[in-house]
C-alpha cells in the first residue's frame, strides 16, 4: 500500500467530507462525559490535518497529529503553518512514543481497520492507552463485522474534479472470510486538464473488520473502559446494518 501516491490526491478524494461536522461530533463525545472541552488532543492517523484544525477551533486546545505519510504531514504543516495550537509528527502510529499525555485521543476514518494483524491490533490500543491522561477519553471507529458480512462490500465508482485535474476511482473489494479482511483494490486514473497528460495507478488497501468481543477483550487488556458503542455520527445502536462503528472509551 503506497500512501505516498494516494496522499497526493487525498484532499481532492475527500473534498465532500464534512470535517467541521465530524470534529464537532468528536468534541461532543468528550464533552458529554467530562462536561468541558479537552485542552489537549492526540489525533492518531491525522491525514492532512483537517480534523485537527477543526477541533482546535472548537476547543482552543492543542492538537498533536500523527501520520506515517510524509506527504500528508508536509501538507498539514504547510496548510496550518500559522496555527500555534497545531503540531504534526511523521510517525507510524504504532511506533509513536511521547512523554506527553492527552485529555482526548481520537483515531477516526477507520484507522483501526488498517491494523490488520493481531500484533498491530494490540499495539494500536497500547499507544492510545499510554498517551491518555488519567480519566482521559479515547474515541475510535472501524468497519463493523456483522454489517460487512450482512451487506457485503461492493464495487464503487466515483469521479472527482478540480480546476487542474479530473480523477476517476474504482474501488474493487475482495472479501476474505477466513482472515476477517477486505482487500480494497483502488484503480485510479488522472487527467491533467492543462496538458492532457493521463496517468493510471492502482493501490491495495487491506481493511480488517472487527467484532464486539475482540474489541472488549483488547480494551480490558489495556485497562480501558467501554462507555458507549454506536453508529458513527449518529445515536443508533450497532446492528447488522452499521458499517462504521464508533467506540467511546476512557482510561
Amino acid at each position: 500500500m503506497n500512501f505516498e501516491t494516494y496522499s497526493k490526491y487525498y484532499d481532492l478524494l475527500y473534498q465532500d467530507k464534512d470535517y467541521a461536522k465530524e470534529a464537532a461530533y468528536l468534541i461532543e463525545q468528550y464533552s458529554a462525559i467530562k462536561g468541558e472541552t479537552p485542552k489537549s488532543i492526540l489525533d492518531l492517523g491525522c491525514g492532512t490535518g483537517i480534523h485537527a484544525f477543526e477541533m482546535s477551533k472548537l476547543t482552543n486546545g492543542k492538537v498533536h497529529g500523527i501520520d506515517r505519510s510524509v506527504d500528508m504531514i508536509d501538507k498539514a504543516r504547510n496548510k496550518y503553518s500559522d496555527e500555534s495550537l497545531l503540531n504534526f509528527t511523521e510517525s507510524d502510529i504504532l511506533d509513536f512514543q511521547s512523554d506527553e499525555r492527552f485529555d482526548f485521543v481520537i483515531s477516526v476514518f477507520h484507522i483501526l481497520s488498517y491494523q490488520t494483524s493481531n500484533d498491530a491490533f494490540n499495539q494500536y490500543f497500547k499507544v492510545a492507552a499510554d498517551h491518555l491522561n488519567k480519566d482521559g477519553v479515547f474515541v475510535f471507529d472501524c468497519w463493523y463485522g456483522p454489517c460487512v458480512l450482512n451487506i457485503r462490500p461492493e464495487t464503487r465508482f466515483k469521479v472527482f474534479e478540480s480546476d487542474q485535474i479530473k480523477l476517476k476511482r474504482a474501488a474493487l473489494p475482495d472479501l476474505k472470510f477466513q482472515e476477517n479482511l477486505v482487500d480494497v483494490n483502488y484503480d485510479i486514473s488522472i487527467l491533467e486538464k492543462s496538458s492532457g497528460h493521463f496517468t493510471e495507478f492502482s493501490e491495495l488497501h487491506p481493511m480488517r473488520y472487527y467484532f464486539m468481543p475482540e474489541i472488549k477483550m483488547m480494551l480490558k487488556k489495556h485497562n480501558l473502559k467501554l462507555l458507549n458503542a454506536k453508529e458513527w455520527m449518529s445515536d443508533q445502536n450497532l446492528s447488522e446494518i452499521t458499517w462504521s462503528a464508533c467506540f467511546v472509551v476512557s482510561k
